[in-house]
Formats: structure tokens, C-alpha cells, sequence
């Protein structure tokens, strides 16, 4: 997400997609509440570039 790759952040989200203790957002105060934030940036990025939600990654 940090470094815009937006389509390559929802593949890893995919993979962890759910599990709210793992790194990066682990190291938060709220993990769940990084997490939301983190999925929230990769798919409004994705969609910023072009992305729809007819062809989100599953």
C-alpha cells in the first residue's frame, strides 16, 4: 500500500484476508483497526487505478 502497488497489496490482504494479528498491522495499538485501515487504502487505490469491483482480485 505504502508504495502504491495497489493490485499487489490485495493479492497479500487475499492471503490474510480475515487475520487481523498479522505483521505489518500486529504492531499497532489496534490490530483490527490497522487492518481495516491498510484493506480500505489498497482497495480504493486499486480502484483509483481503474480497478473494478467486477475484477477485484479473488
Amino acid at each position: 500500500v505504502r508504495a502504491e502497488r495497489y493490485a499487489e497489496a490485495l493479492e497479500q490482504l487475499r492471503h490474510v484476508d480475515g487475520h487481523v494479528g498479522a505483521v505489518p498491522w500486529s504492531y499497532g495499538a489496534d490490530p483490527a483497526a490497522e487492518y481495516t485501515v491498510y484493506r480500505a487504502l489498497a482497495v480504493a487505490g486499486w480502484e483509483g487505478s481503474g480497478g473494478t469491483p467486477a475484477t477485484l482480485p479473488r
